[in-house]
């Protein structure tokens, strides 16, 4: 059983041929499932992979440090609708 609920508007997507794919990545330590050291064994895969290059990283924007400022940029760049890519926001 679900411990919560979302709920997705799609009534403009319908008209654009687009597709709706939901993919929930915590869904092995919400549930604890048996299998949960694999999630583990996946990420420390893909960090390796990205640190050698062998993948790209969808990140195109990263921001420092982490406060108000940069947090409504941040939003104002998802927001505007031409974001390309994940913008990021760490503290350094």
């Amino acid at each position: 059983m679900l411990k919560g609920s979302i709920t997705v508007q799609l009534g403009d997507s319908f008209e654009k041929r687009a597709d709706f794919s939901w993919e929930w990545m915590y869904s092995k330590s919400y549930f604890e499932t048996p299998d949960l050291i694999s999630q583990h064994n996946i990420l420390e895969n893909i960090a390796k992979l990205l640190d050698e290059n062998q993948i790209n990283s969808t990140v195109t924007k990263v921001l420092s440090p982490i406060n108000a400022t940069n947090l409504r940029q941040a939003h104002e760049m998802v927001e505007n609708g031409h974001m390309m890519g994940k913008v990021v926001i760490v503290n350094k």
